[in-house]
């Protein structure tokens, strides 16, 4: 009889876990979640702008895990082939103050009624913008 009840008390303790009270800590770390992506969307940065024979369209800009992506179509608008060494984007704040300058490269000309796509990235947040404006250096 005594093996019976010690065998059924040892039992009991084995199936309610030792009374051990199951809690948040238990629960196993969630992941960090990843940043979700800020978008850019005022107007001065995003809309379709003209210097010379370019066109930019199609600007977007992408702030996410500490760093800013930023890509624009640009189009030679001229009948002749544009030579040209790389586009510098200067991005603004409210106060028109210069935040970052970001530099754009297409290869060394764009034919006429070509467009390409710039691509440029910097380790910092510019979600802040509120304008960009294009150079050309040739």
């Amino acid at each position: 009889m005594k093996k019976l009840l010690s065998l059924m008390l040892v039992s009991l303790i084995l199936f309610t876990g030792c009374g051990k009270n199951n809690t948040d800590s238990d629960k196993p770390a969630e992941p960090n979640k990843p940043e979700q992506p800020n978008v850019v969307t005022e107007p001065g940065v995003i809309e379709d702008k003209t210097l010379g024979e370019f066109s930019f369209s199609n600007t977007s800009m992408m702030y996410e895990n500490g760093d800013t992506q930023f890509e624009v179509t640009v189009t030679n608008t001229s009948a002749q082939t544009a030579y040209l060494n790389e586009f510098i984007i200067h991005v603004m704040d409210a106060d028109n103050n210069e935040i970052a300058t970001l530099k754009g490269f297409v290869g060394d000309n764009i034919g006429a009624g070509e467009s390409k796509v710039i691509s440029s990235g910097i380790s910092a947040d510019l979600t802040s913008a509120k304008n960009i404006t294009y150079e050309v250096s040739r």
